[in-house]
């Protein structure tokens, strides 16, 4: 008998047409036996109407789409207003907590007023005292989509419901490749760090990234380019929920890619979907991480390892066309089939299956035809309730940390921890375990260019931590070079601007305050000059502007006045300045000339 559906799952979904993945067969393994059930032949019986109708009123859908976020509730489906126009990626629950959502570079924190069981998005901003939000005010609808994280490329998102924090994924395309980044924060977006940062050649697999919060370890899968293999290998890597890489099993998939995973964090265990090119079935497989679990509190700082071999990956079923979808809770896997959720009973152990019974949890009553989803939570009304009182959490409790608190510990019993630094801060020598130095390290400004627009990121030097530079009001743009001030944290841009609708080009030179950092500061320092600006350059010593269009070389003061040419060429394309020693540097007429900084004595 099908026993009343419990605790939160989340399972994840790629751009597809919900009509292309209807008819979905489903096949059990145990034993090398194969059991395949035809989606036609679901919920026949009088009975399986009645548990239908008993998951329906328990369940809660949260879908990511394209054109927004929707939410089923007793069989009604309605969206949130603040993210209509968003293209809702990702979707991840706390269990004990609020639900997030990451479009392309922003992760929103949902409070209660959505009619979900989940607590008030405040909560946390009420008991530390912070109440800061990415982009300053509320969302417009009552605060229901509250910014809390901005960035660049967000392509995977999770969140440790014990330890509260959110867990995602940027990716970014350097000319090295692309580069996978992984970074956490608390609920209220206050504590930003970067854990690390994958090499060129490893790539973390969009929507395979799951948090095992019983267990206190992070887990993803990993597309590692090399010579002999065309599609990349495949890794899964297992980590602390403070970056430390514990493990990394090669070649556990041979798959052109893994689409979608998801976690018994009960019994340890990992389910992901793999697919190939073409109508072959999709595969779904599972692998036991129990028996590694000890490693992860062995040391302070654990290096990267192989499992012992051999490791075991179990077939778990088949799927007779590709779904993208997969979800474990409670002894059962749920999957999309068309408009519906189904849900297929698993039986008792994990791995195994003594039945294939197949039900309908859900349907989708209001969807648009079409619709591309992107990724799926199911809540369940009965499993909105707090953590056991007889678990405490040390990072919660007893507050160790300055900054980030993380567990390491493999069960709850044993609760060692590490301590990290938000962005740009360095542990304390003094105190390096729970101490954060109030200076900030040296940093390095970037921008990349991805065609249609831009980002400017902070690196730092020190660490492998980076931030994003929010440059609020400006959705799209192109920055083109930067320069800055580091006396007054200010930096200053050229942003090239692409209006499609009067087929024209503007290029304006801009500033902004680091320190304050908030929407409306920042400023116009040149728009639609003569001749438009290629470079420009700061002397933060005497508080002057350089900037260089096609032929000429301009001074100006640091917001735009008392503008004057120094110098005309045939062409000029760049110019620098060394405040220190007095000198600008620029290429002109195919030279690169030295002169002072009032442009005579060229050399």
């Amino acid at each position: 008998m099908w026993r009343e559906y419990e605790v939160q799952f989340v399972f994840i979904m790629s751009c597809l047409s919900l009509h292309y993945i209807s008819n979905c067969a489903f096949a059990l393994v145990k034993d090398k036996t194969s059991i395949v059930v035809n989606s036609a032949s679901i919920d026949s019986d009088k009975s399986a109407v009645e548990q239908r109708q008993q998951l329906r009123s328990d369940l809660v859908a949260v879908i990511g789409q394209r054109s927004g976020l929707s939410i089923i509730i007793n069989g009604r489906e309605t969206g949130i207003p603040s993210l209509a126009d968003q293209a809702c990626h990702a979707v991840a629950y706390a269990r004990n907590g609020p639900l997030f959502v990451a479009t392309d570079r922003k992760i929103f924190r949902l409070d209660a007023s959505v009619g979900l069981p989940i607590e008030a998005a405040d909560s946390d901003a009420r008991a530390s005292g912070s109440g800061r939000r990415v982009g300053g005010g509320g969302s417009g609808d009552g605060g229901r989509a509250q910014a809390i994280i901005a960035d660049h490329i967000i392509q995977a998102l999770a969140v440790d419901d014990i330890g509260r924090k959110v867990y995602w994924v940027t990716s970014t395309d350097l000319r090295a490749g692309q580069v996978s980044t992984l970074n956490v924060d608390n609920y209220n977006g206050t504590d930003r760090r970067t854990l690390f940062r994958m090499p060129a050649t490893h790539t973390i697999l969009s929507h395979t990234l799951a948090v095992d919060s019983l267990h206190a370890c992070l887990i993803f899968f990993v597309d590692v380019q090399t010579h002999s293999a065309a599609l990349g290998v495949k890794q899964l890597h297992i980590h602390r929920l403070d970056g430390q890489e514990v493990y990394n099993v090669s070649h556990i998939s041979e798959a052109n890619s893994i689409v979608a995973v998801t976690v018994d964090a009960e019994n340890a265990i990992i389910y992901w979907m793999e697919s190939n090119s073409g109508d072959t079935p999709v595969q779904v497989r599972g692998f036991s991480y129990s028996t590694l679990l000890p490693t992860f509190a062995a040391s302070a700082s654990p290096s990267a390892q192989a499992p012992p071999s051999p490791f075991a990956v179990l077939d778990i079923a088949k799927i007779d066309r590709p779904s993208n979808t997969l979800a474990y809770q409670g002894g059962r896997l749920y999957w999309m089939r068309g408009l519906e959720i189904v849900a297929c009973e698993l039986g008792a152990g994990s791995g195994s299956a003594t039945t294939a019974a197949c039900r309908t949890a859900l349907t989708r009553s209001n969807s648009r035809a079409g619709e591309i989803l992107f990724h799926l939570v199911l809540l369940s009304k009965s499993d909105y309730r707090a953590w056991p009182a007889a678990f405490t959490d040390v990072c919660s409790v007893r507050k160790p940390c300055a900054h980030l608190c993380f567990r390491y510990s493999s069960t709850i019993a044993d609760q060692r921890y590490t301590c990290l630094c938000r962005f740009g801060l360095l542990p304390d020598p003094k105190n390096a375990t729970h101490g954060c130095l109030t200076t900030y390290t040296d940093y390095l400004l970037i921008s990349l260019d991805m065609g249609t627009s831009s980002s400017v990121l902070k690196m730092s030097l020190d660490t492998q931590d980076y931030h994003p530079v929010q440059l609020f009001g400006m959705p799209k743009y192109i920055v083109k070079c930067l320069a800055m001030d580091p006396l007054a944290n200010v930096i200053y841009w050229i942003d090239y601007l692409h209006e499609r609708v009067a087929r024209s080009v503007t290029e304006t030179i801009r500033r902004l305050d680091l320190t304050r950092n908030q929407p409306g500061r920042i400023e116009k320092i040149l728009e639609n000059a003569d001749e438009v600006p290629q470079d420009l350059a700061v002397d933060w010593s005497s508080g002057n502007l350089y900037w260089v269009t096609a032929r000429k070389l301009i001074i100006s003061k640091l917001d735009g006045r008392h503008q004057y040419v120094l110098s005309t060429f045939d062409k000029i394309t760049a110019v620098k300045v060394d405040p220190i020693r007095g000198y600008l540097f620029y290429c002109a007429d195919g030279r690169l000339v030295r002169s002072r900084l009032d442009g005579v004595s060229q050399r």
